[in-house]
């Protein structure tokens, strides 16, 4: 299981936002370049990058993400956003190694295929994102009535590989994860799952190991990091343990 460091991106800039709500929304001093440099220097071998203004359709923070890519030199996964060919494009230009597709992946078979030929099925990853036990689209905004077992099933007819399952309730709050959705989310969709959402701290990331969850291929952490709550090297040699 693999612990991956993420960065969130607003106008080129590095924010946080509580339950995905612009509404509450906290900057950070750190350039995302100089975060994500000091990253691979604790030991970080793949980062995650939201872009949110993107995903709010304000303009894309592409410039940064690119500067990213080529200043960490490991692999890093994006999303936030990519609701057209042109954008997924664009961000597969900028170096992505992975792009996270939502809105438009859930609703539009046809253009995650379209996707998944452009890019490769192995590059392209859907995300799930729970809010009250329903799923959400629209930046978070709208939650919608889906099957995860039939949209797995779909996904891995298309040669689709793993999932970002995100409990939205929980980003940005330090509450801990949710580990019995991802493990729900793994089981009901015969997929690799890559879990995101209130991870707070280094006992948190032990329940994570502890839970032992099938098909659990990693987990995303965000402003515990940022905040000084969890050290990334500590993480990253609890995960390479």
């Amino acid at each position: 299981m693999r612990f991956i460091p993420g960065i969130d991106l607003r106008g080129g800039r590095m924010i946080r936002l509580l339950r995905g709500e612009l509404a509450r929304e906290f900057d950070y001093e750190p350039s995302p370049v100089e975060y994500a440099a000091a990253l691979v220097e604790a030991g970080a071998r793949y980062l995650h990058v939201i872009d949110l203004g993107a995903a709010f359709q304000e303009p894309p923070s592409t410039a940064a993400i690119r500067a990213i890519v080529a200043r960490a030199g490991v692999p890093v996964q994006v999303g936030g956003g990519i609701r057209s060919e042109e954008r997924l494009k664009e961000v597969l230009d900028a170096g992505a190694d992975r792009v996270m597709l939502g809105t438009r992946a859930l609703a539009d078979p046809e253009f995650l295929e379209r996707a998944a030929a452009i890019a490769g099925p192995a590059r392209v990853m859907p995300g799930l994102d729970f809010k009250g036990g329903k799923l959400a689209v629209d930046a978070w905004r709208t939650t919608i009535d889906a099957d995860p077992a039939a949209l797995g099933a779909r996904f891995r007819a298309q040669g689709l590989e793993r999932l970002l399952v995100t409990a939205i309730d929980r980003d940005g709050t330090f509450l801990g994860p949710d580990v019995e959705l991802w493990r729900a989310a793994a089981a009901m969709t015969g997929m690799r799952v890559i879990g995101a959402g209130g991870i707070g701290s280094m006992q948190d990331l032990e329940k994570i190991i502890a839970a032992d969850i099938p098909g659990l291929e990693g987990v995303v952490a965000g402003r515990a990091l940022l905040e000084g709550r969890i050290d990334p090297a500590a993480a990253l040699r609890l995960f390479a343990e």
